[in-house]
């Protein structure tokens, strides 16, 4: 079972990544 403070960690860094991955759609 995963803890809830390492599942945050995780929707928090797929969510840099998306925003990183759209910045360079734009660019």
């Amino acid at each position: 079972m995963e803890s809830p403070d390492k599942l945050q960690r995780i929707v928090e860094a797929r969510m840099k990544l998306k925003a990183r991955f759209e910045e360079m759609i734009r660019k």
